[in-house]
Order: structure tokens, then C-alpha cells, then sequence
């Protein structure tokens, strides 16, 4: 949705700094990782009752290390 390293990129450290006091409480996910339906579960984790459930995924993983922070879908 825009070029790399954007004002998309500055909003989001703007808004950690104002909201976390550090440009630092932000997480980037780079969406093209994840662009194939099965991929979904690299991105939220294992359902239930499947291999690797207990690790969760990039996003539950990245929101469980920083509970305060601000995500960018890039």
C-alpha cells in the first residue's frame, strides 16, 4: 500500500512514541510473507490439536513479547 519506508513507516513510530514513549514499541509485519492461504497459521499460530500449537505465531508471538506496541501490516 505504499513504497518502503514511507509515511506509513513515520506515522507508526510517530504514534509508538507518543502512545509508548519509544520509537522502539513498534512491530512491522511484512504481509508478503503471508500472501498464501495456508501461510495464515505462520501468522496466528496453529489451530488446536495441530503441530505447533503450543509456539503460536509471528503475530500472537510478537504481541505476547511487546503488549504495547504498535503493529504495521506492511
Amino acid at each position: 500500500m505504499g513504497r518502503r519506508g514511507s509515511v506509513k513507516t513515520e506515522l507508526c513510530k510517530a504514534l509508538a512514541n507518543f502512545m509508548f514513549d519509544s520509537d522502539d514499541a513498534m512491530v512491522r509485519i511484512d504481509m508478503s510473507e503471508f500472501m498464501e492461504k495456508h501461510s495464515v497459521s505462520r501468522l496466528v499460530g496453529a489451530p488446536p490439536g495441530y503441530v505447533g500449537y503450543e509456539e503460536g505465531g509471528y503475530l500472537t508471538e510478537a504481541v505476547r513479547r511487546r503488549p504495547y506496541s504498535v503493529i504495521l501490516f506492511g
